[in-house]
């Protein structure tokens, strides 16, 4: 059992695993967060500015448009996605959702705010914001 582990440990430090970064850019923004649906990826940016955007990328990042309509440039701080549902934690305007893969975007809840949605997270069918 040991003389396997050797082998496996010869076999990776004799060919090292490489990974390859390609630079994709949001010019001149700063996207701060990302979220997968689909295929998509969806990236907030948290401009304090009053220029904060959501950004969407369906070629793997290679290109990216404004996909925030309804956002109003509030400051992007944290982003979820599961199957159906986009929801995008704010700056100034609390929880945003989107049901039409990142199109539109409007007010979660008018029970749900808070000045500053930093993360999300689920566990099981609970999902909490932070």
């Amino acid at each position: 059992m040991i003389r396997n582990g050797v082998l496996l440990l010869l076999m990776f430090a004799a060919h090292p695993l490489q990974a390859q970064w390609v630079a994709a850019t949001i010019q001149p923004y700063a996207a701060s967060n990302f979220a997968v649906q689909g295929s998509s990826i969806f990236a907030g940016d948290a401009d304090l500015g009053g220029n904060g955007s959501i950004f969407k990328s369906d070629d793997y990042g290679k290109f990216w448009y404004k996909s925030d309509t309804g956002v109003g440039g509030a400051a992007v701080f944290s982003l979820y996605a599961n199957d159906s549902l986009l929801l995008a934690g704010t700056y100034a305007r609390g929880i945003l959702r989107s049901t039409d893969h990142g199109l539109t975007w409007i007010p979660a809840d008018s029970m749900v705010y808070c000045s500053e949605i930093l993360s999300f997270v689920s566990k099981g069918k609970y999902l909490f914001a932070g």
